[in-house]
């Protein structure tokens, strides 16, 4: 079990650092444009997220935080993946910790965007009314904060499940790969599907069904192709004299 424990630490140090670093930069980002938002005259909640541009930068932090996760998991030159490569691990193994945190990172990312977004958005509402009346509103109006504050959209909740878990195992897929001189290009289907879909107004109930659909399918193929391959590799060095 030391060796599982040694692994997932590893892993955390190469790529910790840099989630945390996409993480800030976004916070500080979208605190700037809402309140330049916010400085405008009468508007809504939902106008002042839309308005301020928040989603591109949620856009452009998710694309960093992916190429960064994916360079953490390419990651063998360096002096802590010359030791993770070393240790008594397999290599699905090592691959299977990948997958679990990376899905761990997604998931802070996502709940990081939807506290700030949801302070942000307390902090808008003018004294007098009722901010939790207010908030709901919002999140039902505004295809963003819905998308990342589905209240009592189980649909919504479900694909925002799937898409972390699928998105850690492409990301993982895409390492496993690149160490084999391979593409991982399931993480590009996954990604650009996630973009694509994220934000969608209340009601997109075949869009979302669609999107996580495919998303599972190219999730499952990916780890498919990592387990069966490892399989086959384990098969060939037995049989070796």
């Amino acid at each position: 079990m030391r060796k599982h424990f040694a692994a997932a630490g590893l892993y955390i140090r190469m790529s910790g650092l840099r989630a945390l670093a996409v993480l800030a930069a976004a916070v500080c980002a979208e605190v700037l444009l809402f309140d330049r938002a916010a400085a405008q005259p009468n508007l809504g909640l939902e106008d002042i997220v839309e308005k301020s541009g928040i989603v591109w930068v949620l856009c452009a932090a998710f694309i960093l935080l992916t190429v960064q996760l994916c360079a953490a998991g390419c990651d063998r030159g360096g002096r802590q993946g010359y030791t993770l490569a070393r240790l008594p691990l397999s290599e699905r193994g090592i691959c299977l910790w990948q997958m679990g945190i990376n899905a761990l990172y997604y998931l802070i990312f996502w709940l990081s965007q939807a506290l700030v977004l949801t302070a942000l958005c307390a902090a808008a509402v003018p004294e007098g009314e009722l901010s939790s009346q207010a908030l709901f509103l919002a999140a039902w109006r505004s295809p963003l904060l819905h998308s990342l504050l589905p209240m009592g959209d189980v649909t919504v909740w479900a694909r925002n499940g799937i898409f972390l878990l699928a998105l850690g195992i492409s990301s993982a897929k895409f390492g496993w790969c690149q160490r084999r001189r391979k593409f991982g290009i399931g993480l590009i289907f996954t990604a650009l599907a996630v973009v694509l879909s994220f934000t969608r107004p209340v009601g997109s109930l075949d869009a979302d069904i669609l999107a996580t659909v495919f998303v599972g399918t190219v999730a499952v193929s990916s780890a498919w192709g990592i387990f069966a391959e490892e399989d086959e590799d384990e098969r060939t060095t037995d049989e070796m004299p």
